[in-house]
């Protein structure tokens, strides 16, 4: 089931940061889940589009933010 509410962005985004953290010696792209319409096992809650950005959102700012406290490989990408 995909983050929805603040606090599980949240710990979401904690855990994107230090799973980014954590491979930053060998790993410089990280796929997001990209496949939202995929309602029988992801997204069981049949969140909406709009409400994905968010998600998506969260992962690029947490790689991000990884990458401007020098615990990421400098060329790090969200795909």
């Amino acid at each position: 089931m995909p983050p929805n509410s603040e606090n599980d962005l949240a710990l979401f985004g904690d855990y994107v940061y230090n799973m980014v953290s954590d491979t930053k010696d060998y790993a410089y792209g990280y796929e997001a889940w990209n496949e939202w319409n995929v309602t029988e096992s992801f997204n069981t809650q049949q969140l909406t589009g709009a409400q994905y950005v968010p998600f998506i959102k969260n992962i690029y700012e947490n790689v991000e933010k990884a990458k401007k406290d020098n615990k990421a490989n400098p060329n790090a990408k969200v795909y």
